[in-house]
């Protein structure tokens, strides 16, 4: 009995998370690519920036490093994705390993309300 209601709770409280994880990991894919093509592109600027002795502002050094550590965040996201879509059931929109896509849906929300 008890297991039973914790796995109906367990469903319950993952659902949203859950359902339209491929949508999910396209979108989070897309936003990956655009964040490290702006990287890319301000490291550029402050590569050519040093080579006229320059030093950049410390506010273009932490957005780098954020930049960076989402990146690193983003793409185990989107690495350990296909494993959470083997683990859905019901058309998509449940998953057989509840914790697991449980705590995967908070990494994903966290990545994208921060």
């Amino acid at each position: 009995m008890s297991s039973m209601y914790t796995q109906r709770c367990c469903y319950a409280v993952s659902l949203p998370q859950v359902c339209k994880l491929k949508q999910a990991l396209a979108t989070l894919y897309a936003a990956l690519q655009e964040l490290s093509a702006q990287r890319n592109d301000v490291r550029r600027q402050v590569d050519v920036a040093e080579q006229q002795l320059l030093k950049p502002f410390e506010q273009v050094q932490l957005w780098l490093s954020k930049a960076e550590t989402m990146i690193t965040e983003a793409a185990n996201l989107i690495e350990d994705g296909p494993q959470e879509l083997k683990n859905l059931c019901l058309c998509g929109c449940a998953s057989k390993k509840c914790m697991s896509r449980y705590k995967f849906g908070k990494k994903e929300v966290k990545m994208c309300w921060g």
